[in-house]
């Protein structure tokens, strides 16, 4: 079993005594050092925010931010306090006062949901006094820093020959796997688990999570031959749940506990059904163009008068409703050769996946435009398979990733399909990729055509999956880690700022003193050297103004 580790290091907790009567907070990290566990389990640690200084401090902040592949969750909160948080950063806004030579302590739950995770827990304070805004560790001027560091193992693969169709993720992170003639396998413990139980029919084709109370997931499971069936997470086990689909193809959850599934009825009719109880029950809707039409692909949008739109991708092209699914009407895709793989709707833009490649719509899939190819050559651009679509964040574009069937790797567009880039990823794929899906944390699962899952990231993350580097201040490994001896680090820069990266130890020393000075806007590359240095974790952290960014360094030899 692998064991991904927590060590808790508090840096820099002695502070200078003030000249003049102000607050002067310092903060601490909590808890076991280290920390042992399997993804996905709960650990207890806690930060402790004290005032050395000749006053009180009448409001102040506190940001924790953990790194890709580690969440935050089931923080309680307080009177005083707004909490906020965000994917990775968690936000305590403190209206209580904290007085001269009094603390403040707020105990988190960490919950490892992915051991890929490798980064930095921080927790900074942003007091009321300018004087106190520091963030540079050990230098004995009201420090306001702690950190903790985490290490972990990625996700291991599915092997060859374990078809995976399908890749969901529940409401903290947790991958479940849907294996055609497999069922349905969990990441849980350090290892990809079947759960099974009750599962009479292991030709599943589809599967998505569904939000419950208290973290656990249930999962509705689509299978061919067997319908639709749902996982209860208090009994572990699943229940078939009659709809009148023979051959389950699609399912999808839309706002909260609702579902919508698609699938054969026994007479070959293409049928869509919805369920308002997640997944407990389903209600017959509409029947999907005439005949036998193999649904494919299914896709809700939201609308703001009525129900919501409901595409439909089949093997004879692309089917709309407008009426959340009642009736349906032929789009501007359709054909006997039609094959609507894979379906993206965004309001009124339209993207389908299909044999010969995108094909695009603006008005809701009235018209289609020109064909477009995701790479020059034309080869390289059929059959695309899967879309996976990530809305806009901030200043991070939306992304639209796609695979293709008979081609290696994935790419990716940032216009809506219009143009595409291939995305270097450290793992195969020297095969081809049949489906895809991105966790959370930016993790790549692959499903790949002759069978297996590869799990693994882009080869240099890319800023649009990185929130640390929305304001163009980005600390990253370029070289390896672990490391030997010597690695190397790049630094980008927004604008021209004032520096200093230096590497301490889980004792919060200072190793050495990477950069200190005034660095130009751009990339940087800084050299490390460890090789006198003992094998362990080291931290490296860099600022830049008010900004800081952290990760760790493993010396292994």
């Amino acid at each position: 079993m692998v064991r991904p580790f927590l060590s808790v290091a508090a840096l820099g907790l002695l502070l200078a005594a003030p000249a003049l009567a102000q607050p002067d907070l310092s903060v601490s990290l909590t808890g076991p050092s280290p920390v042992e566990g399997t993804a996905g389990s709960s650990h207890s640690v806690g930060f402790v925010v004290s005032n050395g200084g000749t006053s009180a401090a009448t409001t102040f902040r506190v940001r924790v931010r953990v790194p890709v592949g580690v969440r935050l969750d089931a923080v309680a909160s307080s009177p005083g306090v707004t909490v906020t948080a965000t994917t990775r950063v968690l936000t305590f806004e403190v209206t209580n006062a904290l007085a001269s030579a009094s603390t403040w302590s707020v105990p988190l739950n960490l919950r490892i949901t992915n051991e890929a995770a490798s980064g930095v827990l921080e927790a900074e304070i942003l007091a009321q006094s300018p004087a106190d805004l520091d963030s540079t560790p050990g230098d004995g001027t009201g420090d306001d820093y702690a950190s903790a560091s985490v290490v972990g193992t990625p996700i291991p693969a599915l092997p060859a020959g374990y078809q995976v169709q399908a890749v969901a993720f529940g409401r903290l992170g947790t991958p479940y796997a849907a294996v055609y003639q497999r069922g349905v396998y969990r990441f849980v413990g350090g290892s990809w688990q079947p759960i099974n139980a009750g599962l009479t029919n292991l030709n599943v084709w589809d599967v998505d999570a569904v939000n419950s109370v208290g973290g656990a997931d249930a999962l509705v499971a689509a299978t061919i031959g067997g319908g639709l069936f749902r996982f209860d997470p208090t009994t572990e086990t699943w229940t078939a749940t009659p709809s009148g689909l023979r051959n389950a193809r699609g399912v999808v959850t839309f706002d909260g506990n609702t579902l919508y599934a698609t699938g054969d009825l026994a007479t070959g009719q293409s049928a869509v059904y919805r369920s308002d109880n997640d997944g407990r029950t389903w209600t017959a809707l509409g029947i999907v163009g005439e005949g036998a039409m193999e649904p494919w692909s299914i896709s809700v949008v939201p609308t703001a008068v009525g129900g919501p739109t409901v595409y439909v991708g089949t093997r004879r092209g692309l089917y709309k409703s407008t009426d959340g699914g009642m009736s349906f009407a032929a789009t501007g895709f359709i054909g006997n050769r039609a094959d609507a793989f894979d379906v993206v709707a965004i309001n009124d833009l339209v993207i389908v996946g299909t044999r010969d490649g995108i094909h695009r719509s603006t008005d809701g899939g009235a018209t289609f435009g020109p064909l477009l190819k995701t790479t020059p050559g034309t080869d390289r651009s059929r059959n695309v398979y899967d879309l996976e679509y990530r809305p806009a964040q901030g200043a991070i574009p939306a992304r639209l990733y796609v695979s293709h069937w008979g081609r290696p790797g994935v790419v990716v567009s940032t216009d809506f399909g219009l143009s595409f880039t291939d995305i270097p990823l450290i793992a195969p794929p020297d095969r081809f990729v049949d489906r895809m899906a991105i966790g959370p944390d930016g993790t790549f699962f692959l499903a790949m055509e002759e069978g297996g899952l590869a799990v693994t990231g882009p080869a240099d993350a890319t800023a649009a999956d990185n929130a640390a580097a929305l304001d163009g201040f980005d600390l990253r490994v370029s070289g390896a880690n672990p490391f030997t001896s010597r690695t190397t680090l790049r630094l980008t820069l927004g604008t021209s700022a004032t520096v200093r990266v230096d590497v301490f130890d889980v004792l919060g020393r200072s190793v050495q003193t990477l950069a200190s000075g005034d660095m130009a806007a751009g990339s940087h590359t800084l050299a490390v050297d460890l090789g006198a240095s003992a094998p362990g974790v080291y931290l490296v952290r860099a600022t830049a103004g008010a900004a800081s960014r952290a990760l760790p360094l493993v010396v292994s030899r």
